[in-house]
């Protein structure tokens, strides 16, 4: 299995506060690993179009929505642990 890159993106708000990378930059440099979130990432990116907002109730309503199966949801809750992991150790 791949192992995810763990990218510190963060930028800054308006108040100097940091913001870390939204779900959808993340999964963005998680294209290229040879396992079930990088598939993913690769389907979500390029067939899903505008993502929602930085919430996984949000993410999950939109596949849904775009006719995600069970697996593909399944996929999703992997990659937001994954996201949620590596937001509080790089911050």
């Amino acid at each position: 299995m791949g192992k995810a890159k763990h990218q510190r993106a963060a930028t800054l708000n308006r108040a100097g506060e940091v913001r870390p990378p939204s779900f959808r930059h993340w999964l963005r440099g998680q294209r290229d690993r040879d396992d079930q979130v990088g598939l993913f990432a690769r389907d979500v990116l390029s067939s899903h179009g505008d993502l929602p907002s930085n919430e996984l109730q949000d993410y999950r309503s939109k596949l849904r929505g775009d006719g995600a199966t069970d697996a593909q949801l399944k996929v999703l809750e992997q990659a937001w642990r994954e996201y949620t992991t590596v937001m509080k150790v790089s911050l």
